[in-house]
């Protein structure tokens, strides 16, 4: 029999943990977090997030406040080395330091927060209580035991293959013991049945990510314009890194040989690794790290097609609707599409390189009219983060044991 969990308090605060958040926002977790929660203070009190050294209290909607704390994560090497020692999780042992847990002890006890949100599963290690006794939301962001296998799959030596493995045992271990005393929030149905497998139990419900869409409506992109491709992201990441060199083996080949120097290619992200410099410089592809907001903007403003060049892929939603916010269309793998899309001029989900040739020959011979890039728009319209707040406040308040 399921346990009797809190429900939701709608005339509470929400006190969101999330290890892992840093200002400006660049990862797509980070994006999820804060882009689901600040927004939803138009409905609640206000909204707590305690980042990974930053707290950030949200009402209206609107950040009024921002304090900092200090605080580092773990390096990986050290991470890791610990998740194996203890058969832990990568990512408690990355982000759940000293610092964070000291932070997070001078409010989780504090009664005023009746709602709490965990970002990520492992998040809940921080926790006092379960939703047995208050309501406890744990936002997944990603199909955890999908994700780590893909990891695992794709490590390039035994300790980082065990330490994905490691982190999926313990992802598998807390659903099939605690599984049902928690409320989740799944950012697509396929997520959902990941954990479901799991633990069929578990209380949950699927909200889609969001976006920040454009009130402007980008220029029309003319016939025989430069072919411009941009990939963005948290370029320290390894599904990032294979993912370009996915595109470097099967697609960037392809295009050479069809456009030439007619081709630019941007790598635009917050921290890249050594090991990402490298790929871009040998391949010639320009690297912009850690760039502003508006840098981020122009960067778009000035692309053909965004690339999406994923083997696998769990976290790809975000980049799929950033590139429609700008009314940018995109070239994408089959492992980065959501499921049922309507038609979106210009897009394309395929593996086959020639696809992707064709698609991008197509806008090279006729460009891009204004009237498709407003249905680009239109399609992510329905996604700003506004208008899943509204939704998510809705949904919260439809929660029964």
């Amino acid at each position: 029999m399921n346990p009797s969990l809190k429900q939701f308090n709608p005339q509470s605060p929400i006190l969101v943990l999330a290890p892992h958040l840093l200002f400006p926002l660049r990862n797509g977790g980070d994006i999820g977090a804060a882009e689901h929660w600040g927004p939803v203070s138009r409905f609640v009190p206000f909204v707590l997030i305690i980042g990974a050294d930053t707290l950030t209290r949200y009402e209206n909607g609107q950040i009024v406040e921002q304090t900092h704390f200090k605080n580092t994560f773990r390096h990986t090497k050290i991470a890791g080395f610990r998740a194996l020692l203890k058969r832990s999780h990568y990512l408690i042992e990355k982000f759940l330091t000293t610092a964070y847990q000291k932070q997070v002890a001078t409010h989780i006890q504090n009664p005023l927060f009746e709602n709490v949100v965990c970002s990520h599963l492992w998040s809940t290690s921080l926790l006092p209580f379960d939703g047995r006794s208050r309501f406890v939301l744990i936002q997944t962001h990603n199909d955890d035991f999908q994700w780590f296998q893909h990891l695992a799959n794709h490590a390039t030596n035994f300790a980082a293959s065990e330490t994905a493995l490691v982190s999926k045992t313990w992802t598998e271990r807390f659903m099939k013991k605690n599984g049902t005393h928690f409320w989740f929030f799944h950012c697509t149905e396929r997520d959902q049945a990941g954990y479901a497998a799991v633990c069929p139990e578990h209380r949950s419900f699927v909200m889609p990510v969001g976006v920040d869409v454009s009130p402007h409506i980008p220029a029309q992109l003319f016939a025989n314009t430069r072919l411009h491709l941009i990939f963005t992201g948290a370029l320290s990441v390894t599904m990032n890194f294979d993912a370009l060199c996915n595109f470097r083996d099967r697609f960037y080949p392809e295009f050479k040989a069809e456009f030439g120097d007619n081709l630019d290619i941007s790598v635009v992200g917050s921290s890249p690794s050594d090991a990402m410099k490298k790929l871009c410089s040998e391949n010639g592809w320009k690297i912009f790290a850690n760039v502003t907001d508006e840098e981020l903007k122009q960067h778009f403003q000035q692309a053909t097609f965004s690339l999406l060049p994923f083997g696998y892929a769990t976290g790809s939603k975000l980049k799929l609707l950033k590139s429609l916010s700008f009314g940018v269309p995109f070239l994408s793998t089959n492992h980065a599409s959501p499921g049922a899309l309507p038609h979106l001029p210009h897009c394309i989900f395929s593996d086959n390189p020639e696809n992707w040739i064709s698609a991008a020959k197509s806008v090279w011979e006729n460009g891009i009219t204004t009237e498709e890039r407003k249905a680009l728009l239109a399609y992510a319209h329905q996604f700003s983060w506004p208008v899943l707040a509204e939704k998510m406040f809705e949904q919260l308040k439809r929660l029964q044991t």
